[in-house]
């Protein structure tokens, strides 16, 4: 898990901070949300729901839960992204 200090977080949620736009080691590519990939991320949420409500120890996502939905959920996060307000990832 990546724990920053005091100084250092609040370097990456300022107004000029930069990101970077993502990385690849010989095992991992990680790269910001991005909405275009809405339909694979919803196949992923839904195949590992259950993990992910012990994770976030709630009921999301519903059964219920649709592709259009996750497309919105996509939308705030990359927003997040854009203003800083947190950083929204993707890991494979």
């Amino acid at each position: 898990m990546l724990q920053l200090n005091d100084k250092h977080s609040s370097d990456i949620f300022r107004e000029g901070f930069t990101p970077s736009s993502g990385f690849t080691t010989d095992s991992t590519t990680c790269f910001f949300t991005d909405e275009k990939y809405y339909e694979s991320d919803f196949q992923a949420v839904m195949a590992s729901k259950k993990d992910l409500r012990i994770w976030s120890n709630s009921t999301w996502p519903e059964d219920d839960f649709s592709s259009e939905s996750n497309k919105e959920d996509l939308l705030y996060h990359v927003e997040d992204n854009k203003t800083h307000a947190a950083y929204w990832l993707y890991v494979i």
